[in-house]
């Protein structure tokens, strides 16, 4: 299974010291994902990166960043469900955000999707489940989890042993790596954080 960390929705103060750190711990990709940012706010985090690690790089918006920088890929979502009319699909990847199992179903033909919520968001408060284990099961027996889709939502050490019970390729970390170091900035625990996170799917 595969690990996939996705940024907070908004910029924080050595937000890009940690993020050059996890990638040179060994991150294959991270989602950069900024829904109100301007296209500027965006570079302005793009260029504190390291450029040695943008083809890891997958853009939620302004996806003309991605052939500018030869970033890995394109993220599809509600707000910005289409991709530009140019774009080189055997050096990018395009992957989709999904809520249902229809829409994994709809958007197969995607390199990779993410389904959320499986678990109780982390980062978003109130954000429930959305799927009943008997469900999550039905949709691993019909295939529409499987190896390309990845759990989005509440991934923590506690439930990710959870999610290789219904085929999935692995999950998307969010607020339970960055939480608390929005706050604090220690990168030790960041690190301790990713690095546990790591070990466990590489187990399952």
């Amino acid at each position: 299974m595969q690990l996939i960390i996705i940024t907070t929705d908004t910029f924080f103060l050595h937000e890009a010291i940690a993020i050059n750190t996890l990638f040179k711990e060994g991150l294959q990709t991270l989602h950069i994902r900024k829904p109100q940012s301007t296209k500027s706010e965006l570079e302005e985090l793009i260029n504190q990166i390291d450029s040695t690690y943008y083809d890891k790089i997958v853009l939620h918006e302004h996806f003309e960043l991605v052939r500018k920088y030869n970033f890995k890929g394109y993220h599809l979502n509600r707000r910005n469900p289409a991709l530009p009319k140019i774009i080189d699909r055997k050096s990018s990847t395009v992957s989709r955000s999904c809520h249902s199992f229809n829409e994994l179903q709809e958007f197969a033909v995607y390199d990779y999707l993410f389904l959320s919520p499986i678990f109780d968001s982390v980062s978003k408060k109130g954000y429930r489940q959305a799927y009943l284990k008997e469900d999550l099961l039905y949709a691993k027996e019909k295939q529409w989890i499987n190896n390309n889709v990845y759990a989005l939502g509440g991934i923590t050490p506690y439930t990710l042993p959870l999610i290789s019970n219904y085929s999935f390729g692995g999950a998307v970390v969010l607020g339970y790596l960055w939480n608390n170091y929005k706050e604090d900035k220690d990168l030790q625990s960041l690190l301790f954080r990713y690095k546990n996170s790591l070990s466990i799917i590489q187990t399952l």
